[in-house]
């Protein structure tokens, strides 16, 4: 009986570690050096999503590619899961859409949305929020909305081989958080010039989102958003209380 057990919770591990690995180069492949035609588009879901990607200096290797969040999910952490390599530090970049035009012989923070340097230290921690701070970027504030982007892998220095996990889990909206179903309530909506947030919790933080998951507005210690400028179409308001943060929808005409 403990051996029928065991196999069966050996198959169920392995099926799952397959599942949760979308490529390793070893086996899958170089990644594509070109980040007007990324490798991908891969579909990020909720088991997981891991990529083993090498990348080095001399004779120089980049990798780019491409993956989408599908509707209802949003990308919630970035772990780095190993990082084996001659020079204790890499750098990752991401860009909103399918491609990305930055010019990795002369980059510039302006061509991207985020990125951050990673490496030994990282390893088991979450670096998509250092990546929504790089200056000069746009910016974004995790969660990464449903929508599709392109990673960006660099290295300078000798050959590193880094294990990325992308956690994906299901969007987090009022509706479906019952303990903030009474508490938070956006009006009017859809909106015309302005918005504001109805919280019996005090709100410290307001920020806009476009459906690519780049930020647009960003408002502190207030609970009205000027949204004259922008588009019409669908946002998506992270608001930011003392209780934690909630995802409302944001229609604007």
């Amino acid at each position: 009986m403990k051996t029928k057990l065991l196999f069966t919770t050996l198959v169920v591990f392995i099926c799952t570690t397959i599942q949760s690995q979308v490529w390793d180069e070893t086996n899958d492949g170089d990644l594509s050096d070109d980040g007007t035609a990324p490798s991908g588009i891969f579909t990020f879901n909720l088991d997981g999503n891991i990529i083993i990607a090498s990348q080095r200096g001399n004779p120089r290797d980049v990798d780019f590619f491409a993956f989408t969040i599908p509707d209802g999910m949003e990308l919630t952490e970035l772990i780095v899961n190993d990082y084996n390599g001659v020079d204790d530090v890499a750098f990752i970049g991401i860009d909103s859409g399918a491609m990305t035009d930055v010019d990795f012989t002369n980059p510039s923070a302006g061509d991207l949305l985020g990125g951050t340097s990673y490496g030994t230290a990282s390893i088991g921690n979450d670096i998509l929020p250092a990546m929504g701070n790089l200056g000069g970027a746009d910016g974004f504030t995790p969660p990464l909305q449903a929508g599709t982007y392109t990673i960006w892998l660099n290295q300078t220095g000798g050959q590193s081989t880094s294990t990325l996990n992308f956690v994906v889990e299901e969007t987090l909206g009022i509706d479906d958080n019952e303990g903030a179903q009474n508490e938070i309530s956006i009006f009017p909506n859809p909106a015309t010039n302005t918005f504001s947030i109805l919280s019996t919790e005090v709100i410290k933080e307001i920020n806009l989102f476009d459906i690519l998951g780049k930020k647009v507005k960003s408002s502190k210690n207030t609970t009205s958003v000027d949204i004259s400028n922008l588009t019409s179409g669908v946002y998506l308001a992270n608001v930011i209380t003392e209780r934690g943060t909630n995802t409302i929808k944001v229609i604007k005409q």
